[in-house]
């Protein structure tokens, strides 16, 4: 079983600029079967993304779940 997920890679750091973000809470968003449904379903996603996502690099990413 995989878990889906996101999180956001970036924050406003101080000043403004962008940091990593090691803390990031992850969202979850669906369970699936195989690693390759997971790796499709997290690139089909990605390609269509909101486009608020993209500063701070927000992704949907995958982990198996055993």
């Amino acid at each position: 079983m995989y878990k889906i997920f996101t999180r956001n890679w970036w924050k406003k750091g101080e000043g403004g600029g962008l940091v990593p973000d090691p803390t990031a809470r992850k969202t979850h968003v669906t369970y699936v079967s195989t690693q390759g449904e997971a790796r499709d379903w997290c690139e089909r996603n990605n390609a269509k993304r909101p486009k608020s996502w993209e500063k701070l690099s927000r992704k949907y990413e995958y982990t198996s779940d055993y």
